[in-house]
């Protein structure tokens, strides 16, 4: 890792919650985004992929069978734009080819469309950015959705470039543990210009914890720890970014009641406690599921905690996966 870069990080990909969507070929390009009070942020954002690619010849309906939440730390922005950008890029080639078209009704790995049939070409990070256009301050969502696993992204080493160079470690967690995400009842969120500002605040702040955080990070994609290590170095890694963070949210945490959401979660036992990018989902980790089934059981009756959610996922080893559904 290069002392040197910008937006340098870690981030886990989680099986669930996630994006599904179902592409047809239409007659002219048309999206249908789920019933929330968000649909036309979600049909802009679609919109927007189709628009950078018109070089597309093929028009194609997109509906969004199930979402990420906008806005809530989950990185929905990025996948969205991801599974958009490769759906699309799958639709167009597949249609455009006289190979025969892969078996129906097969799952394949998005990073593996190369060997899925001859028609159709390596997806790797530098074409995702390009279809997309996400991944150009942090890569931390375009690698989980290639890959899954638990991700270091090295950073950018030439932050002033309208391009970015792409260096990464991928590693993983055991399948048992669980990850809890915590979602409080905060409506203000960080997104959009606020975001940005925030960003280019952070851009000139120093970090004089940079090689420790990168230590940190070295040693927590590195396999057979155990779950007391894992999350004692995660705590200490997040506590140091936290230090940075600090001067643009605030606060070691975006806002008074993440701060008591932590504060519960971690009374009730849950580990490696953090906030998701600038929240207000949060996080946490227990070894098995019983562990995380007993940490719900006790978070739903505390009355500190009755006015919040709280689910368990699992960790993801796998990236995005797509099927041809024949006619």
């Amino acid at each position: 890792m290069r002392e040197s870069s910008c937006f340098a990080g870690l981030g886990l990909a989680l099986n669930e919650p996630g994006f599904h969507l179902r592409i047809h070929a239409a007659k002219e390009n048309s999206v249908v985004g789920p019933a929330t009070q968000l649909q036309a942020e979600y049909t802009s954002r679609v919109e927007s992929v189709l628009q950078r690619n018109a070089h597309w010849a093929r028009p194609a309906s997109i509906e969004i069978v199930s979402a990420l939440p906008l806005h809530a730390g989950l990185g929905a922005g990025t996948q969205l734009g991801a599974a958009v950008a490769a759906g699309l890029h799958l639709f167009q080639a597949i249609a455009d080819s006289s190979a025969p078209n892969p078996p129906s009704d097969q799952w394949h790995q998005v990073v593996g469309i190369d060997s899925a049939s001859e028609c159709l070409s390596p997806l790797n990070i530098h074409k995702l950015v390009e279809l997309s256009g996400r991944g150009l301050r942090s890569a931390i969502g375009l690698y989980g959705f290639l890959h899954g696993g638990l991700i270091l992204d090295e950073g950018n080493s030439e932050p002033g470039n309208k391009s970015r160079s792409f260096s990464s470690q991928l590693g993983a967690i055991p399948d048992k543990w669980r990850i809890v995400l915590i979602r409080t009842n905060v409506s203000r969120r960080v997104f959009g210009d606020e975001e940005c500002q925030r960003l280019k605040a952070l851009g000139v702040l120093p970090n004089p914890h940079q090689s420790e955080m990168m230590r940190l990070a070295r040693l927590l994609i590195t396999e057979n720890q155990s779950f007391e290590d894992f999350t004692h170095r995660l705590e200490s890694y997040m506590d140091l970014g936290a230090l940075l963070f600090s001067g643009v949210q605030g606060g070691k945490y975006n806002g008074e009641v993440a701060i008591r959401a932590v504060q519960c979660a971690r009374e009730l036992g849950l580990q490696g406690v953090g906030q998701s990018s600038w929240g207000p989902t949060l996080f946490g980790f227990a070894p098995s599921e019983n562990a995380a089934e007993h940490f719900l059981s006790d978070f739903r009756r505390d009355p500190k905690c009755r006015s919040w959610t709280a689910t368990t996922v699992s960790p993801s080893k796998k990236g995005a996966q797509w099927r041809w559904q024949g006619s």
